[in-house]
């Protein structure tokens, strides 16, 4: 990902990388698609990408995006 490109472009690409995924019968575990997104955030992210590291929650792909949207507008 790239600080300067606008995240909800960057994270709208990578949701149709994964659907195409799907769409070819490439499944892919649930929480490893969410875990490479959070991994894939610029470094001024970290202390986002360790919160959610270090939470017991495993957010579903969608919710995760929407919590990330919701965290680059405030």
């Amino acid at each position: 990902m790239l600080e300067e490109k606008d995240i909800k472009d960057q994270i709208n690409e990578y949701h149709k990388l994964i659907e195409e995924l799907r769409a070819e019968n490439i499944p892919l575990p649930a929480e490893f698609v969410a875990g490479i997104l959070i991994e894939k955030l610029h470094e001024s992210w970290n202390d986002y990408n360790n919160q959610r590291k270090h939470k017991q929650e495993q957010l579903p792909l969608e919710d995760l995006i929407t919590h990330i949207i919701i965290e680059d507008t405030n």
